[in-house]
């Protein structure tokens, strides 16, 4: 479907935030949460200097090109489905029309949240980082040459070729995930089966796979690139991701504690009453309405997808530079590389690199971002029923083999929405 990829596009790109929305259900029976740890105020100079730092690194033309390209790759994605296209010979118009309805409603909607974005962003960056560094990274990224470098990222970043040398990684992706089943019934053997969960029989022999583990697959192949740009650009790699950035998994706990002490009203959602939610209520205590054992569970599960993320992002470094590195030595110069590596390689710089790697593990940060969320998925319905006036005139794809459906459902009658011709 195309407007459930769409969908998916809008709300990655508009906010970049990933977490559930909380759980529509009975009231549950009060679970013990960990309060968050009270955050200390930001020092006034420290958040002015953060300020800055965020506006000049993170310009708003930045987030709005990164909006369109999102949704644009989403489309073109879409478009190149053998099967979508065999059920809709009005697929490529279909998507062009979708992309364009969905990137302008996804700016609107970053227009809206940005204030609070920002705010959010200069208030962590403020407790973590010394007023000389928020300082050196501000100039940095208002200087020609930061300005040059996040163009020259974009850039890279929308370049079809640059997107096939990173997919070209999912079999390494695949290989270090290659056993995180028989890690996840280790990690929680202690803990009763989550509801609906089939594990297998006590004793019973793990996958013949387990003893014989394969070897890594081979690299992929890079495109070539000048000898002398290629070799800064190493530098310039290395810097932006030191070696030992990723060796030490992501706590998550604290920022998942404070989280779920949030209560349900806290999201300002209008709850109806057949919902039958106590708005006092807690997350905590609403997931354990669906699962008695949530609050043992899920420091596990955070440690546990934690260690396999930083396994994945571990398996795939090397290549990941390897091919930044190949990009970068096209787009850049010899002196601009090594301009923006020694950036990065600074004291200042490795600061700033090693807290955004770590910002997800802020419990305030965190709490402030799932605020944002309901905010951005109040508004999808109308941006579905936008797409569907402004598509209204295609004959709708024929269903899926099978399925009994008629085609996605249109709203054919009189709209303020323009059709495309």
């Amino acid at each position: 479907m195309i407007r459930k990829t769409i969908m998916t596009a809008l709300l990655a790109s508009s906010a970049s935030l990933a977490a559930a929305q909380p759980p529509a259900a009975v009231q549950a029976p009060a679970v013990q949460t960990v309060p968050a740890a009270a955050q200390p105020a930001a020092d006034p100079a420290r958040l002015a200097a953060a300020r800055r730092l965020v506006d000049e690194a993170i310009p708003q033309s930045l987030l709005e090109r990164a909006i369109d390209a999102g949704v644009q790759h989403a489309a073109a994605q879409e478009s190149r489905d053998p099967e979508q296209a065999r059920r809709d010979p009005h697929l490529a118009e279909r998507t062009r029309i979708t992309a364009r309805v969905v990137a302008e409603e996804a700016t609107r909607i970053l227009r809206e949240i940005d204030p609070t974005l920002r705010s959010l962003l200069a208030d962590f960056y403020a407790r973590r980082l010394s007023l000389a560094e928020l300082e050196e990274g501000a100039r940095f990224y208002a200087s020609p040459m930061g300005r040059r470098f996040y163009e020259g990222a974009i850039n890279v970043a929308l370049s079809p070729e640059y997107d096939r040398a990173m997919r070209a990684l999912a079999p390494q992706a695949e290989w270090a995930m290659e056993g995180a089943d028989r890690r996840y019934l280790a990690a929680t053997a202690d803990l009763p089966p989550f509801p609906g969960e089939t594990r297998p029989p006590a004793g019973s022999a793990p996958p013949a796979a387990a003893a014989a583990p394969r070897p890594a697959p081979a690299a992929p192949p890079l495109p070539a690139a000048d000898p002398a740009r290629l070799a800064a650009a190493n530098r310039l790699a290395e810097a932006v991701w030191p070696q030992n950035l990723l060796d030490r998994p992501l706590d998550l706990e604290p920022a998942l504690n404070a989280v779920l002490a949030m209560r349900v009203g806290d999201f300002g959602i209008p709850l109806p009453p057949e919902a039958q939610v106590d708005p006092n209520a807690t997350l905590a205590a609403v997931a354990s309405g669906f699962d008695p054992h949530f609050s043992r569970r899920l420091p596990v599960l955070a440690r546990f997808a934690a260690g396999e993320v930083a396994r994945v992002a571990t398996a795939v470094e090397p290549d990941w530079k390897r091919i930044a590195a190949v990009f970068y030595a096209r787009e850049f110069t010899v002196a601009e590389l090594d301009a923006m590596a020694g950036f990065f390689a600074s004291p200042a710089g490795r600061r700033i690199n090693v807290e955004t790697y770590r910002a997800f593990e802020d419990p305030a940060l965190v709490r402030g971002l799932v605020q944002l969320l309901p905010r951005v998925a109040m508004q999808i319905p109308a941006v579905s029923q936008r797409v569907e006036r402004a598509t209204a005139h295609l004959p709708p794809p024929s269903p899926p083999p099978g399925s009994g459906e008629a085609g996605e459902d249109h709203d054919h009658g009189e709209s303020g929405e323009p059709h495309d011709h």
